[in-house]
């Protein structure tokens, strides 16, 4: 927003100034998600939230109960995803694990990966099913590891040494390629299943676009270098956390940003701190689950950004999980490894309404 200059040869008394500070104090704090400091004893704000962003117990918000956990114990787990089964695979000390939703393994994956990030492809890509791991090799090179769905390595490639990278996600894209989001250079690098750059999103105004030009984002706005998520949309456009500025984009292929959504402060449709959410998941129907840290919870919003349920908070949670990852039946996987790593899993309540939507506003910007 441009500020025009404003002329006035008389000078302003310092009780003046003091009461203007006064007035806009409470709006920037919460412009940068902090609570407002007219609200000190917790009063609820939309939806019933509290100024603590947590919803009472019986909020009709809160329609997921909590399930058996799966013990991890041996495992030094970094990341979990999802297979077109339902199964969770979870990738952890130079090895991928599969266990059914009962926490049977089913199987194992040798990598030499560490530092490891994981996903599985979905039906709309060339070769759904399978399972792609980036991490780093024995020599800190950054690498990309693919399976088939029998659990039999497919395809292999290192990324480019020359360029200092910090690859924190990777996600199946369209027909033949794959995201991997990089806290280093802060941008979505595209490639091949095959180790062709295909692109790179940085989030910087387009020319092209005529709603850019009140839009002057230097690009992803990365502070936390721990986090930096990306998903595939159902609609083919995949989405990237661009977490300063608490806000979900929305790109082609291409790099053409179509859609924007999310926005800072302490209720509970919004995202709290200085860099959420921290990871994201979409399932095929178009329910977009966000996992936040600082103060943790999972919600589901629908693709367009409306807040329609919350799976879990800063009571079920505790401490902020390592990882999340969303089932096709909506149940929900959360990695946690403090005190010790297991997996736990929440699923729907019987009585959930599947089309609920109990927010009046909408947060998407269309571009």
């Amino acid at each position: 927003m441009r500020h025009r200059k404003l002329i006035n040869h008389k000078k302003t008394s310092p009780p003046a100034i003091l009461a203007i500070a006064c007035l806009l104090l409470p709006a920037l704090l919460l412009g940068c998600g902090g609570d407002s400091p007219s609200d000190p004893n917790g009063t609820t704000g939309n939806n019933g939230s509290t100024a603590d962003g947590q919803l009472p117990p019986d909020s009709p918000l809160l329609t997921y109960k909590e399930a058996a956990p799966i013990d991890l114990a041996g495992y030094d787990p970094t990341a979990i995803a999802v297979d077109l089964d339902g199964n969770v695979v979870i990738a952890a000390d130079g090895k991928i694990a599969r266990f059914a939703s009962d926490g049977e393994p089913i199987d194992f994956m040798s990598t030499k990966l560490d530092d490891a990030c994981i996903t599985v492809a979905g039906k709309n890509h060339d070769h759904p099913g399978h399972i792609y791991v980036a991490g780093k090799n024995e020599n800190s090179e950054w690498r990309v590891e693919s399976f088939a769905p029998d659990s039999l390595p497919a395809t292999a490639f290192d990324l480019d040494g020359e360029t200092e990278r910090n690859i924190r996600s990777i996600v199946a894209g369209d027909a033949d390629s794959i995201y991997l989001a990089d806290t280093a250079q802060r941008v979505l690098w595209h490639y091949s299943t095959e180790g062709d750059l295909l692109g790179k999103f940085d989030s910087k105004p387009s020319t092209t676009a005529a709603t850019e030009q009140t839009d002057t984002s230097p690009g992803f706005i990365i502070t936390d270098m721990k986090h930096f998520d990306a998903a595939m949309g159902p609609d083919g456009l995949v989405r990237i956390v661009n977490p300063r500025r608490l806000r979900i984009e929305a790109y082609t292929s291409r790099g053409d940003r179509e859609l924007i959504w999310g926005r800072g402060g302490s209720t509970i449709e919004t995202f709290y701190g200085c860099c959420n959410p921290a990871h994201i998941d979409i399932l095929p129907d178009g329910r977009f689950f966000t996992l936040e840290k600082g103060r943790p919870r999972i919600k589901i919003y629908s693709i367009d950004g409306k807040l329609q349920a919350v799976v879990a908070q800063k009571r079920e949670l505790g401490t902020t999980p390592v990882d999340f990852a969303a089932s096709p039946d909506g149940s929900v996987w959360v990695l946690e490894v403090d005190p010790q790593p297991r997996l736990r899993h929440f699923i729907p309540r019987s009585d959930n309404s599947a089309d609920n939507d109990n927010t009046d506003e909408d947060n998407t910007t269309g571009e």
